[in-house]
């Protein structure tokens, strides 16, 4: 009996591990990657394109440009909504 008990336990440990793993990297490919991809391309636009002047207060700065980058890659990203409540919802009705 405490055998049983052992054995479930552990596959509960384990399925809430892969569950929580599998989570995390969902985040990261829907929001750290799209984020990390345009501050690298708005770094590429400061050194390929950008002014060094001063007069361009966007692209003057490295800093600066990849945070512009990072954000606009932020705002565009795709987001995923919850389907499984919305196909429930509709179930109900």
């Amino acid at each position: 009996m405490r055998n049983k008990l052992k054995l479930q336990e552990l596959n509960v440990e384990q399925t809430v591990r892969s569950t929580l793993r599998d989570n995390i990297v969902r985040m990261l490919k829907s929001h750290v990657l799209p984020v990390l991809l345009g501050a690298a391309g708005g770094y590429a636009y400061y050194y390929f394109i950008g002014c060094y002047g001063g007069a361009c207060p966007i692209t003057s700065n490295p800093t600066v440009s990849a945070l512009y980058g990072a954000v606009i890659a932020w705002l565009v990203a795709p987001r995923k909504e919850k389907r499984e409540t919305n196909q429930q919802n509709e179930v109900k009705e």
